[in-house]
């Protein structure tokens, strides 16, 4: 066989001058990941194809680790293990964190592969976690009073983890204002800071801050932005402050700036743009040319002349007078309410008007500027009977059959053929139940089966997608939905044993399936 690495022949899978770390860490990865058609090793792929049928690349990974010393490779029989949820990673994950530095980059992956196996997103796993972790030499507690969590009285779980993100982005933001933060609060910015750079990661906001410090702290390199002619700058009426600081310093050491972008088009304050950047840029900015683009191709001259009527009593915003470029007659009415109640009434009772007419519900549709107010329209188009698709999940969670699907998940922790009577009955014959509850029943003594097997394997049984059904389509929808779930979940802790997986994944659907998938494609229900 050829070497995978440099393709000269050998007897094992890297010849002997490329039994190098450098080429087993390449080797390895494109084994774990291998696809055919996107792999770039043809050495790979020739050895691929000489593989018996139905045989994955992966699987020859332990035969490619049994030629190097146990204690060398013992990071990669980690990922591996995990990779293939195999129940050997976490004695090994174990093992290499007694044996290896914190301050290691390996030992940080071999920590977050350990918080997914050990974590399904409740703060009870979480201090389980965390509690293993300090067991072992107290790694977590180091780590975790090194990030700079501690200095904020965070206490270490993973939703505090992303509030402490979220806290620094801010400090970023106010960097200017350092001087009136706490004792504290600059302790923790350092620390974290230096937890990064310690361990040569630096996330997007520091990436913007880092190279705004270098630019006003080193002269050379304030001398190399000089040499940007120009800077053009898309959508800047996105940009938030710490990035204008940026543009502002490229700006001053000689570069021709143009900006392009609409203040009226300011959707991402959550993330921090500021369309003050905009609005304010002709008296920030010496000699500015202002040239306007007040023609709209896309919309109806109805539609523009709506819009602009609107977005005009808008009191801090850069003047313009929008034109449609399009002379397409259309008929649009803009029309007031006294409450939102009324408001969605309003649309039912109208959309209804237009079905009546003869127009088909499929071609009317419903824009909405915020997720949340999804729920209470299809509350309005429920009460007039209106059939309906929307972008949030809201109908599939409160459907029936989320429900079943969620109690037959149950019964594989606590088997009772009667539950499983009461919930299927109505819709399956009592044979189909039979055959169900046999299988649910095989399914627990496999044990290793994933969540999506189970499940499509239990609805086989009954015969629960079946065509002259009238509902068949809805069913098909709702068992795609609840399928990318526990597909999710099971790609996280799909090495968990059976019963903790189902203990988990139900937590999971009553408390937070609903608000993480509320706006997943998969999960729409017509």
């Amino acid at each position: 066989m050829k070497c995978l690495y440099c393709g000269n022949e050998t007897q094992q899978f890297l010849c002997s001058k490329c039994m190098s770390e450098e080429a087993l860490s390449q080797v390895f990865y494109e084994m774990c990941y291998f696809r055919a058609d996107t792999c770039e090793n043809n050495y790979l792929k020739e050895y691929a194809a000489s593989l018996p049928e139905g045989s994955a690349v992966r699987d020859s990974i332990p035969i490619l680790l049994e030629y190097f010393d146990a204690k060398r490779v013992d990071y990669f029989y980690c990922r591996y293990y995990k990779l293939t949820k195999n129940d050997k990673f976490e004695n090994a994950a174990l093992e290499y964190l007694t044996a290896h530095k914190l301050d290691a980059i390996r030992t940080q992956h071999i920590l977050w592969d350990l918080v997914d196996f050990y974590i399904p997103g409740d703060l009870i796993k979480a201090q389980k976690w965390c509690e293993l972790i300090r067991e072992r030499d107290g790694l977590a507690c180091e780590l975790y009073k090194d990030c700079g969590m501690s200095d904020l009285g965070l206490e270490l779980y993973p939703r505090n983890v992303i509030l402490f993100l979220q806290c620094v982005d801010k400090m970023i933001d106010a960097f200017d204002e350092s001087e009136l933060w706490t004792e504290n609060q600059k302790t923790a910015f350092e620390k974290y800071r230096k937890c990064l750079f310690s361990h040569r990661y630096i996330d997007f906001s520091f990436l913007i801050f880092e190279a705004l410090q270098q630019i006003q702290s080193k002269p050379d390199v304030k001398k190399a932005i000089s040499n940007i002619r120009y800077l053009i700058v898309d959508e800047y009426q996105d940009v938030n402050d710490l990035q204008e600081k940026v543009i502002s310093e490229i700006a001053n050491a000689g570069a021709n700036i143009c900006v392009v972008g609409d203040d009226d088009q300011t959707i991402y304050q959550f993330r921090g743009s500021n369309a003050g950047n905009m609005i304010s840029f002709s008296k920030r900015y010496p000699h500015v040319k202002q040239v306007r683009l007040e023609t709209n191709f896309r919309c109806s001259p109805c539609i523009v002349d709506i819009a602009d009527t609107v977005i005009s009593h808008n009191e801090n915003r850069l003047d313009k007078k929008m034109q449609a470029g399009k002379n397409e007659k259309s008929c649009t009415e803009a029309i007031r309410y006294n409450s939102q109640s009324e408001e969605f009434a309003g649309i039912a009772h109208k959309i209804r008007e237009l079905h009546h007419s003869g127009i088909p519900y499929g071609e009317i549709s419903i824009l909405v500027r915020k997720g949340k107010i999804i729920a209470p329209i299809t509350a309005a188009l429920d009460s007039c009977e209106i059939p309906y698709e929307t972008d949030s999940a809201q109908k599939f969670f409160s459907g029936g059959y989320f429900s079943r699907f969620a109690t037959t998940l149950q019964l594989l922790v606590d088997i009772d053929k009667s539950k499983l009577h009461d919930c299927w009955h109505d819709i399956v014959e009592s044979t189909l139940l039979t055959k169900g509850f046999k299988y649910l029943r095989s399914c627990v003594r496999n044990g290793r089966m994933t969540l999506r097997e189970i499940l499509e394997g239990f609805c086989e049984q009954i015969t629960f997608i079946d065509d002259s059904i009238e509902d068949c389509e809805e069913r098909k929808e709702n068992l795609a939905g609840i399928t990318k779930i526990l597909d999710d979940y099971d790609e996280i802790y799909g090495d968990w044993q059976l019963s903790a997986r189902i203990t988990g994944v139900l937590r999971f659907l009553a408390y937070q399936a609903e608000e993480e998938y509320k706006y997943h494609k998969r999960l729409l229900v017509i």
